[in-house]
């Protein structure tokens, strides 16, 4: 690799100290802690060490000693670069306020000798030159001595592996792929929590307080039913206290009136028939008033399957499903029909008729779809995809997804293998085009890997 290989990450702001006549150059050189101060040789492991992640030859050499300063992008020390190179691409979050100098030696120790724009054969020590980075200006300095490749090592961040874990205990695979998919999304999404020992109870039935609060965290309200929460709901029953935020936020929202004799009856199942005419009424008030044209429950049932929002709820059972309406809804049909609800972009016009516009979750910038690893890092914690993946409500697409520390794994997914082409030389397992994945993510983040399938 020559210096001019990986020109372009990094901007100099002052060379103005440099007289003409030798090759220099400037990298940032991610290092695992082992390394720093000495020895600094290249290990081979490229994923760890990129050797040149930001390189400026130019014809110069130095009379004398001199400073170079240069601006190191936010994004580069964050780690990403600013190239298309797959090294790059996985280039590790690195400490800059542990920077050290580092100068390049050619192999048999003759020093960099010549132009020193090869980084072929040889290996990197440290400078012993003053050097420091400025965090707020972004900027470095080199006080250095004499001609040659002069680098900026810094040690990585460290960063625990992702730790894979079901979203739920027991969900398996007697469950239908639909139910598996939505429970792993609404917790990934932190809208379903399920019961404290880990499992979601998918047969169980949800009380309308329960519903209730999912439905507001649908609707982005949980900030604001934090700050109603010291205040008791006006109707006649009691409301548990730790649900006074999410009912009072449900009353604001038009959610929800209560029953005509002025109680909530928080403690009662929820219906399928009250769900749906709630699912319908997130989708927005013109939603509402179309439903409410037709008599209950009927209007909600029709505005819901014009919507789509019963469209994946079909396939849970081999009987009408709007038979089961009328009685209590289990956690199992809740998962289906809310996540429907969430990813519908179907509205209706003025007049009745069915556009198509972004959807609840698309709005929250919620994407779903499957994508092709190509390479990632050791630690599974950034993934380079084989190509962009386009992020909702705009032109910008996605090309390297990051991982959390917990990654939650719909029951029969698995994380996905990289390919061993030889496009990439960063990762584990190389380039080339891995195993492909339906992922749940919010911008650039996964969130969940899913199965994708009915």
């Amino acid at each position: 690799m020559t210096a001019g290989d990986a020109a372009l990450s990094m901007k100099e702001t002052d060379f103005s100290a440099v007289p003409t006549a030798y090759g220099v150059g400037l990298n940032l050189l991610p290092m695992p802690d082992a390394l720093l101060p000495d020895p600094l040789a290249v290990p081979a492991d490229q994923e760890r060490v990129l050797a040149a992640a930001g390189v400026f030859p130019f014809a110069a050499a130095f009379a004398g000693p001199a400073t170079l300063t240069l601006t190191i992008t936010p994004c580069l020390i964050n780690g990403w670069a600013m190239t298309g190179d797959l090294h790059h691409d996985l280039l590790p979050p690195v400490d800059m306020s542990r920077m050290v100098a580092v100068r390049w030696v050619e192999a048999g120790g003759g020093g960099t000798g010549g132009t020193g724009t090869s980084l072929s054969d040889g290996h990197w020590e440290a400078a012993g030159i003053p050097a420091s980075f400025d965090a707020q200006s972004g900027k470095a300095t080199l006080a250095v001595a004499g001609g040659g490749i002069y680098g900026i090592a810094a040690p990585m961040l460290a960063r625990a592996a992702v730790r894979l874990a079901p979203a739920f205990t027991d969900l398996g695979p007697t469950q239908s792929p639909l139910v598996r998919d939505a429970l792993t999304e609404l917790k990934a999404m932190d809208i379903y929590r399920g019961y404290p020992d880990g499992s979601a109870g998918p047969g169980r039935n949800l009380t309308r307080l329960e519903f209730f609060t999912l439905a507001v965290r649908v609707a982005g309200g949980e900030a604001a039913a934090a700050d109603l929460a010291g205040k008791r709901p006006a109707f006649s029953d009691a409301v548990p206290a730790w649900g006074w935020g999410y009912v009072n936020e449900a009353l604001a929202l038009g959610l929800t009136t209560g029953y005509p004799d002025g109680t909530f009856r928080s403690q009662q199942d929820v219906t399928g028939n009250e769900g749906l005419a709630v699912l319908v009424r997130l989708l927005g008030p013109a939603e509402n008033a179309l439903a409410r044209k037709a008599p209950w429950p009927q209007g909600y049932t029709d505005v819901a399957g014009e919507l789509g929002i019963l469209d994946d709820f079909a396939c849970l059972t081999t009987d009408c499903p709007v038979a089961r309406f009328g009685g209590a809804m289990t956690r199992a049909d809740m998962a289906v029909l809310t996540r429907s609800a969430m990813w519908t972009g179907k509205r209706h016009d003025d007049a009745g008729a069915i556009i198509t516009g972004p959807s609840l979750a698309s709005r929250g910038g919620w994407w779903r779809a499957p994508v092709t690893v190509q390479a990632k890092t050791s630690d599974g914690r950034r993934w380079l995809l084989d190509r962009p993946a386009p992020l909702p409500g705009g032109p910008n697409d996605v090309m390297r997804l990051d991982v959390p520390e917990t990654l939650y794994l719909a029951p029969g997914t698995a994380l996905p293998a990289v390919g061993a082409g030889g496009g990439g030389r960063a990762g584990a397992g190389g380039g080339g085009a891995g195993s492909t994945v339906t992922v749940l993510a919010r911008g650039d983040s996964v969130a969940a890997i899913v199965s994708g399938g009915a």
